[in-house]
């Protein structure tokens, strides 16, 4: 018989993880605080056995338990002890949370119907405050909305934030719990009334318009390759995908020609700051800036290059003579004289794996990267030359979510922040059904 403590602990775990995507849009805070309870009240049932779980149930869990354990190390031998231990000790919150959804999801403990309801919910909520941004002018939580009702509707701000004010996040939330969303919807389609589905299109043509909105270049780079992709990997869905498609094209071609503010955002500072150096005339990948950072990161692996500088060192690292020797520094202003290589990070997953972690969590992470290409990579043959599904749509929107957010050639937050792990773990118990193959 199933005692009420087993039931309680189990059914406030299945909506901490409900309501989890709704946290992260109220920052890092409460994400985490949900991931720890999550944690705790999870080892409390393994404590009193009420639950039994494997330590290695695949090759997932294990490169996971050997990352976390190569950042302690690295944190150890860190000349940044203190920070550096206390982000990559506590980091087995993230991991014990996926143990925790794996084992919901091994006893069909989770509704999807009611989990897509929750997370269509979460998303019109944010979105009803950017679209309130877009029309009035006023952003909800930083501008005075009595003025409002005094003058009437302004121009809006050239970046749409929402629920977000001055951190500039809503594109990247956005499209992180969108593509969440099209995983929980792809196991839950069959269940789902037609007014549900189609208010579900109705809500992904609105995340694409202000994704754009966000003016997050990042953000609408990574839409763009995830449209790509659902184009050639989605089984299906011909009709839908086109329609889509065409609207958030029409859509932004509108926006970009008839708003001045847009067409400088979107073009003009993303040829001159980010694609085209005029002071060198050449064509560039990342901004000036960004890499400096790289090349900071980079300096910090030459010297450190088994274990790196360990978790959240380089905000630290990057002010030393020997790794900012040979990088710009800032010529006007208050940071005149100033190093351009500093920053709370180097701005890319990889490079900061490389300078805070060392070769060996790099090798991890890119032999995990490579596995998920592969996977999608023989999808993407079975579909155009072999006519067959190799995959179902679950698995590949599965993979495409960590093949879009941990794509290596775009500018990136900090792997270790509460707020992007919060975010890249979400799918991760269904990602890890793909390591028993």
């Amino acid at each position: 018989m199933i005692n009420n403590s087993y039931l309680n602990s189990t059914n406030f775990i299945k909506y901490l993880y409900y309501f989890l995507p709704l946290s992260i849009g109220f920052g890092g805070f409460l994400p985490n605080v949900f991931i720890i309870l999550i944690s705790i009240i999870f080892l409390r049932l393994i404590f009193i056995k009420s639950v039994k779980v494997e330590l290695f149930p695949n090759k997932f869990f294990v490169f996971l338990l050997i990352f976390w354990l190569i950042s302690i190390l690295s944190s150890i031998f860190s000349d940044t002890k203190l920070v550096s231990l206390q982000s990559s000790i506590f980091y087995i919150r993230f991991i014990i949370f996926s143990y925790a959804i794996k084992w919901l999801l091994d006893n069909k403990i989770v509704n999807h119907k009611i989990f897509f309801q929750i997370l269509l919910g979460t998303i019109t909520f944010i979105l009803f405050f950017a679209i309130l941004e877009y029309i009035t002018g006023y952003n909800i939580i930083i501008d005075d909305l009595l003025r409002f009702f005094e003058t009437g509707p302004i121009e809006p701000n050239t970046r749409i934030s929402g629920l977000f004010g001055d951190e500039q996040v809503l594109g990247g939330y956005l499209l992180r719990i969108l593509l969440f969303l099209l995983i929980i919807y792809s196991i839950a389609e069959k269940e789902l009334t037609k007014k549900i589905k189609f208010y579900f299109l109705i809500i992904l043509i609105f995340c694409g318009i202000f994704i754009f909105l966000s003016g997050e270049r990042s953000s609408i780079f990574l839409l763009i390759l995830s449209i790509l992709s659902i184009f050639m990997l989605i089984n299906g869905y011909n009709k839908t995908k086109i329609s889509i498609s065409l609207i958030l094209i029409l859509t932004w071609t509108i926006l970009i020609l008839s708003k001045p503010h847009i067409h400088n955002r979107i073009v003009q500072q993303t040829f001159y700051l980010q694609l085209y150096s005029k002071e060198n005339n050449k064509i560039q990948f990342f901004s000036k800036i960004h890499e400096a950072h790289f090349s900071t990161a980079l300096n910090i692996f030459k010297d450190k290059p088994i274990l790196g500088g360990g978790n959240k060192s380089f905000r630290t690292l990057c002010h030393y003579p020997k790794y900012s020797l040979n990088i710009p520094k800032f010529k006007t202003g208050k940071l005149d004289g100033v190093t351009m290589g500093c920053a709370t990070h180097p701005h890319n997953f990889y490079i900061q794996i490389l300078a805070e972690n060392g070769i060996f969590n790099f090798i991890i992470i890119i032999f995990f990267y490579f596995i998920i290409l592969k996977k999608l990579f023989i999808q993407f043959l079975n579909k155009f030359f072999f006519k067959r599904e190799y995959l179902e749509n679950k698995q590949i929107y599965t993979l495409l979510f960590f093949a879009v957010l941990l794509w290596p050639i775009v500018p990136s937050g900090s792997f270790f922040t509460s707020w992007i792990a919060s975010t890249l773990f979400l799918p991760i118990a269904y990602l890890s059904k793909e390591f028993n193959k």
